[in-house]
């Protein structure tokens, strides 16, 4: 099994916020998204959405969202996404 140590911090605020996770790399994105919801401190308030590499992977609003924009990310492992020690996921 895959490890990833992932670095989540928040931009823009002083002093830094951070947490360090260790996840297998079969987690999903939407599984991630949960995880960090816990490691945060957060109370899941609003919706969310990953961009990596110029895509975005969350859940898809039909009012806002075209059809495809919005890859689902219940299908899409850490493993995939995150191919390059450095890779990076904005939230």
């Amino acid at each position: 099994m895959d490890v990833y140590r992932v670095h989540v911090s928040l931009r823009r605020v002083e002093p830094r916020i951070w947490r360090r996770i260790e996840l297998a790399g079969s987690t999903t994105l939407k599984q991630f998204y949960r995880i960090l919801q816990i490691a945060m401190g957060w109370e899941d308030y609003h919706l969310h959405e990953f961009i990596i590499d110029g895509r975005r992977y969350g859940t898809s609003d039909p009012a806002y969202d075209e059809p495809g924009e919005v890859i689902n990310e219940t299908r899409v492992r850490l493993a995939t996404v995150l191919t390059d020690p450095g890779a990076e996921i904005l939230y």
